[in-house]
């Protein structure tokens, strides 16, 4: 709904007239209001089943308006209908005499919606640098906002360079006008730099380019919203990764009050701070929705997962990096995961990489980070190539490889089950503070604490298909 209403002018808002107001219709009113939609037709249907009660029309109408008063919607206008029997779809009834409003189909068809995109400032998004031979280059694109015309001076909003309209050049040949909706191409007067993805815009009134913003976010998948998950964000011809910094509140649709959460479910609305890879060109929603809108757009499965409409720019990262504290909770949650150490071990000296490998599999189809090490081939290559022949010595190295991998932010996968148990507890002990996970071959899952410090341990089943053994090891361990 929500990315078919951002195009839209005007809304109608069905009721039951034997339902009433009802939460479904609280949360398609919120988001009407939130895609900037100021016209809204509140009809009243199944009033047939009502007797057309004007008394039950009024309730229905005054208990509506209450909860709007809160949106931006300019106008309400209530219509009873019964669909059924065609009341005052196409002509007035005259089983509602006490309605002297028109009919729904000639609202519809005679209501004054602005054309506001045409008299806000220009701005184009190129879409394709057209360069068919020497002569000819042009910045193709559909005009999101205001008038060009030739002899205009634009400006790219990414290098601040700036030139003059020569042509607007379309199939039907040149214009001398170009407004809104209208898909164009622009020549220019200088040799620019300008490339796919680039903001034109009039000088006097350009747009925020910034790579830190605030925006309401509604999510649009069954995967909740996870904070320092890194997403694609797509803004017109432009597509830049981008992460989600924090959740600042969400919004409770039924009272619009501001409520505290950790992340977004589906259809949830919320308003977050978020942060491109390089900075990118928009306004604020409320001020042109062709521009400060976008969809966000997971980085495996290129499903659409949310929509976001932003407020206004932050204060980047980018001048503030000198005061950044990095340890091992702050690279991981830029990956969008916690930084862990699995050790894997048991009997199948033979298939000791075989379920770690499993999981790592799994754990990058999920998006996640993580590095799988055979802890048997890194001390046998520290043998053969360094001629490291101490094993305490070899096992001390591998345990603060493990350490710096883990620093980093990582999953960490350590295939041990060719290692004896005591070169295990070895590693076990030294890595204590890191609070290792110890995956043992078994049927039910225990807790167990070490001398040195907590080590989890989870019993699994290896005579379960593969799928089902994942599965439960990834339930387990809450990833």
């Amino acid at each position: 709904m929500v990315t078919g209403a951002s195009t839209a002018q005007l809304a109608v808002i069905l009721i039951d007239a034997r339902k009433g107001v009802l939460t479904q219709t609280r949360r398609h009113s919120y988001l009407v209001s939130l895609v900037g939609i100021r016209n809204v037709v509140l009809a009243v249907n199944k009033m047939d089943l009502v007797d057309y009660s004007e008394q039950r029309f009024r309730q229905i109408v005054d208990e509506y308006k209450s909860f709007a008063a809160n949106l931006s919607f300019n106008q309400v206008t209530a219509i009873p209908i019964s669909a059924l029997e065609g009341d005052n779809i196409l002509t007035r009834s005259t089983r509602t005499p006490w309605y002297q409003g028109p009919p729904l189909l000639e609202h519809l068809e005679t209501v004054e919606i602005a054309d506001s995109a045409a008299r806000l400032p220009f701005r184009m998004r190129v879409q394709w640098v057209n360069r068919p031979d020497l002569d000819f280059r042009g910045f193709c694109g559909t005009i999101a906002s205001g008038t060009v015309r030739p002899g205009d001076e634009i400006i790219v909003t990414s290098s601040g360079q700036s030139s003059r309209v020569a042509r607007i050049v379309t199939m039907d040949g040149d214009l001398k006008e170009a407004r809104a909706g209208q898909a164009v191409t622009l020549t220019l007067e200088d040799e620019i730099d300008i490339s796919r993805g680039d903001t034109l815009a009039a000088p006097d009134s350009v747009p925020h380019h910034a790579d830190h913003f605030e925006a309401k976010l509604v999510w649009l998948h069954e995967q909740p919203m996870e904070t320092g998950r890194s997403y694609l964000l797509k803004a017109g011809s432009t597509t830049v990764p981008v992460q989600i910094n924090e959740l600042r509140f969400k919004v409770n649709v039924n009272s619009l009050d501001q409520e505290q959460g950790g992340q977004l479910q589906l259809n949830e609305v919320g308003v977050a701070g978020l942060q491109t890879s390089v900075p990118i060109s928009f306004d604020s929603y409320r001020e042109n929705r062709a521009t400060g809108s976008f969809i966000l757009i997971d980085r495996f499965t290129f499903a659409t997962i949310g929509a976001g409409m932003i407020h206004q720019p932050l204060q980047s990262s980018g001048d503030n990096w000198r005061a950044l504290q990095l340890d091992n909770a702050a690279r991981a949650r830029i990956k969008g995961q916690q930084a862990r150490l699995l050790l894997f071990s048991g009997d199948d000296r033979e298939n000791a990489t075989k379920l770690p490998g499993l999981i790592d599999n799994r754990l990058y189809s999920l998006g996640r980070h993580s590095y799988l090490l055979d802890a048997e081939d890194y001390l046998q290559r520290l043998a053969d190539r360094a001629g490291l022949a101490d094993r305490p010595q070899a096992l001390r190295l591998l345990a603060e490889s493990l350490r710096l991998l883990f620093d980093s932010g990582l999953i960490v996968l350590l295939a041990a089950a060719r290692l004896n148990d005591g070169e295990q507890q070895q590693l076990l002990e030294q890595l204590a503070d890191l609070q290792p996970i110890r995956v043992l071959r078994a049927v039910e899952e225990t807790a167990q604490t070490a001398d040195d410090g907590p080590t989890r341990q989870i019993r699994i089943t290896t005579d379960a298909p593969d799928e089902q053994l994942v599965a439960t090891l990834l339930r387990q361990l809450e990833f």
